[in-house]
């Protein structure tokens, strides 16, 4: 019997067995082939979690790739509270007889009187909580109140303006 081909009980990866099997059926659930592959069971397991590793990023960056390019995104077409006074679509208020209003009545800009006087008044929290969750309405407020009261509304989208 010749043992020239089974040097230092070297196994070759040609001959099947169970052992050999299963790494190829690894292999070919992450999509690599199985040419010149370590022979090692360490070498094996760390090239076979190296590649499951990218499989999962490149499904990941797959996937978010897709959601940014299928989903639409909400557009939001005001940017700053003069924005309000330039448009018809959407409603506005401030609650009245509060800091804010009274604040936005005596500034020095106009624009913020005018703000002010053609918005809505509204009564009380809940009145501007109401109007924004029937839609197209603009609830000026702090934003620490705003984020408070709004946590847990999916559908009401806060905006901050910079003033």
């Amino acid at each position: 019997q010749c043992h020239g081909d089974k040097v230092d009980d070297y196994v070759s990866i040609n001959d099947m067995s169970f052992y050999n099997a299963i790494w190829i059926v690894s292999t070919g659930f992450v999509q690599q082939g199985g040419e010149t592959l370590p022979h090692a069971p360490s070498g094996r397991f760390l090239l076979f979690f190296w590649w499951l590793f990218v499989m999962i990023l490149v499904s990941m960056y797959t996937a978010n790739l897709t959601a940014h390019l299928t989903l639409e995104r909400a557009r939001i077409d005001i940017t700053s509270l003069f924005d309000l006074l330039e448009q018809s679509a959407y409603g506005w208020g401030v609650i009245s007889d509060r800091n804010l209003e009274s604040m936005m009545k005596n500034h020095g800009d106009p624009k913020y009187v005018q703000l002010v006087d053609s918005g809505t008044p509204l009564l009380d929290l809940d009145d501007g909580m109401r109007q924004v969750q029937e839609g197209m309405f603009v609830f000026i407020d702090e934003g620490s109140v705003l984020s408070f009261n709004f946590k847990d509304n999916c559908t009401a989208l806060q905006t901050n303006t910079g003033k």
